[in-house]
């Protein structure tokens, strides 16, 4: 208002009659005025209209890479992954839908040696050491927290599935060879042919997962069930089936839980489940 008077800053400095040696001097330290750049306003526009084509150019070739990589899974074919790992042989998710490929084909026992191969990439494009560090920060003060935070998630999703993936391969080869009474299989991995190696590969990759996940956890049930089956703990076994089911139940994983109740001698649960897969999954419903 017209009213307002114009304020000011005051500093008051109290002088009680005391003796010298209380008396206390005080400094005043001016801060200089910031310096204004001359003539570098064109100099700067000039530079932001090439950051935006780099940004755009960037962009369409990041936005083409994306594209094929989500075509990959479509195709049968080795030749889109061999072209982008020549351009962008440092983007995970390129790897991890590799992975997911790989591990997703009808012929999947035949190519289990490339699946172990494909998951071990993907784990070594993850720091772990940085990852750990980072999940054990209480807050994080970087303007960019949130996107370093997303980075970190999708980071340690894709560890964890690399290594579920790379356990249950390990275990499909120790398991198909048990089931051949120690016979090797031309059409598998040469992992094979040191059972003592996939064993404790194996046992390395147990430990591995449970640094970062429960055993509980939905994405890494299936290791953990298979992983029971190997070393023929069928008690735990059933464990991890019985939760599979409350996940997914089906028909096929009920038949799992039956087949471990069989190796347990739980012939009175064995006759109650298999009497209660026909009312659970009829073969035809009865006409009304």
């Amino acid at each position: 208002s017209s009213n307002a008077k114009p304020m000011c800053l005051c500093v008051c400095v109290l002088v009680c009659v005391s003796p010298p040696q209380d008396v206390l001097p005080v400094f005043y330290h001016l801060i200089p005025s910031p310096n204004k750049m001359k003539n570098g306003g064109k100099e700067k526009e000039k530079d932001g209209e090439k950051e935006k084509e780099k940004d755009v150019n960037e962009e369409f070739a990041e936005a083409i890479r994306d594209l094929k990589i989500q075509w990959m899974t479509k195709l049968e074919t080795n030749t889109v992954y061999d072209e982008l790992k020549e351009h962008f042989s440092l983007h995970l998710p390129l790897h991890v839908t590799r992975l997911h490929q790989l591990d997703s084909e009808k012929e999947r026992m035949k190519r289990l040696g490339e699946i172990l191969a494909a998951a071990d990439i993907v784990i070594s494009h993850i720091d772990q050491v940085a990852l750990a560090v980072y999940l054990t920060m209480k807050t994080d003060p970087r303007p960019d927290a949130a996107s370093i935070k997303s980075d970190m998630e999708k980071q340690k999703s894709s560890l964890i599935d690399a290594l579920c993936r790379k356990g249950c391969a390990l275990a499909d080869q120790l398991l198909q060879l048990q089931e051949q009474d120690g016979a090797i299989s031309g059409e598998v991995g040469s992992t094979e042919d040191d059972p003592e190696g996939a064993f404790k590969s194996l046992a390395d990759t147990f430990w591995d997962v449970q640094k970062w996940a429960d055993l509980t956890d939905t994405k890494v049930l299936m290791f953990a069930y298979k992983h029971a089956l190997v070393n023929k703990m069928y008690g735990r076994a059933l464990k991890y089936a019985s939760k599979i089911v409350e996940d997914k139940p089906s028909k096929e994983n009920w038949r799992n839980c039956i087949q471990l109740m069989k190796s347990l001698g739980w012939t009175h649960c064995v006759s109650f489940a298999e009497n209660w897969l026909p009312v659970m999954y009829p073969s035809d419903f009865t006409p009304f």
